[in-house]
């Protein structure tokens, strides 16, 4: 991971090797553009991309927490270790996705604007 210059700033060359990286979903999962099914609207899920390549699932953490009860929490990282500057906050109720995900959507957080949605999938 590259190391930390300045708040909200990281190595650059980490960030160049894994930019445009595809994420990659549990096969589990089929992600769809529009929700067809009415339980597929209230889904639980935000994804979050733009994220500073330092930033923790603590962070995180503390940043989705007062929005409601967090399932589980994610940051996703490469083989080498190294972050893709996106993550995953699955919360407990989908009312409280929706609105971490209006709230937060276009904010700064660590020197980079989030970009939020909710992930809407057919399992």
């Amino acid at each position: 991971m590259g190391n930390l210059i300045g708040f909200g700033t990281s190595d650059r060359d980490a960030e160049d090797r894994n930019r445009n990286q595809p994420i990659k979903l549990p096969p589990m999962f089929k992600v769809i553009d529009k929700p067809t099914d009415e339980s597929l609207i209230r889904s639980n899920i935000c994804m979050i991309t733009n994220l500073n390549r330092d930033v923790t699932e603590d962070q995180l953490r503390d940043l989705f927490g007062p929005f409601g009860l967090i399932e589980s929490i994610c940051v996703f990282y490469d083989d080498n270790g190294d972050s893709f500057g996106a993550g995953r906050v699955i919360f407990s109720r989908f009312c409280d996705a929706r609105n971490a995900a209006n709230r937060l959507n276009g904010t700064l957080f660590y020197g980079k604007t989030l970009k939020i949605k909710r992930h809407f999938y057919e399992i």
